[in-house]
């Protein structure tokens, strides 16, 4: 079966009440694995370093469906793959979970 998402589509989703225009990027489909850039996030480190995107996350499709809401249109901005690259190289794993709660994760990891 052929996914709904293709690289270069931005989505609104289900996101946080503090970033309700943050979209995400869909930058490479995998089977069931979507690599996605979240972006217009704010997370802010103890430092209060902000963090308004991030680059890499690899999520599931079963997730990533629960979590969009509607298509928002082709990015403009050239798909960086080397987050991608870098979780490669390390076998990182891949997100269960939807994108705010992705992005809630971050934020906790951020301010320990």
């Amino acid at each position: 079966m052929k996914s709904k998402y293709e690289e270069g589509q931005v989505w609104k989703y289900k996101a946080r009440d503090n970033e309700k225009n943050s979209t995400i990027t869909i930058l490479k489909v995998e089977d069931n694995v979507i690599r996605i850039r979240i972006n217009g996030i704010n997370v802010v480190s103890k430092a209060n370093l902000a963090m308004n995107e991030l680059r890499h996350a690899p999520i599931d499709i079963k997730s990533l469906d629960a979590s969009v809401m509607e298509y928002a249109g082709l990015s403009k901005q050239a798909l960086d793959l080397s987050g991608y690259e870098a979780w490669k190289k390390a076998k990182g794993g891949v997100f269960t979970i939807t994108v705010s709660e992705i992005v809630d994760l971050i934020q906790k990891a951020v301010l320990s």
